[in-house]
């Protein structure tokens, strides 16, 4: 759950195009692996190996992807 953790400090206060950014970067990081060097992303940047171990990539990305469900639901 520390994911969970790190994002609820990253959007607090962020507006929802601050978000979709940050969105894209987090999966870049997970995913890709690139380093990602927005402050913004505070802690979360620890995570940057987490693209070795793909089997954790939904674990690391979760608390992302509840989030853009949730505001998908929203715009319905």
């Amino acid at each position: 759950m520390a994911s969970c953790s790190m994002f609820t400090e990253i959007a607090s206060g962020r507006n929802l195009n601050e978000m979709n950014e940050l969105d894209k970067e987090m999966k870049e990081l997970i995913v890709v692996g690139k380093t990602v060097e927005d402050e913004r992303l505070g802690e979360a940047v620890s995570l940057k190996n987490v693209h070795q171990l793909p089997a954790r990539y939904n674990c690391a990305l979760m608390p992302w992807q509840a989030f853009k469900k949730l505001i998908q639901n929203e715009n319905r």
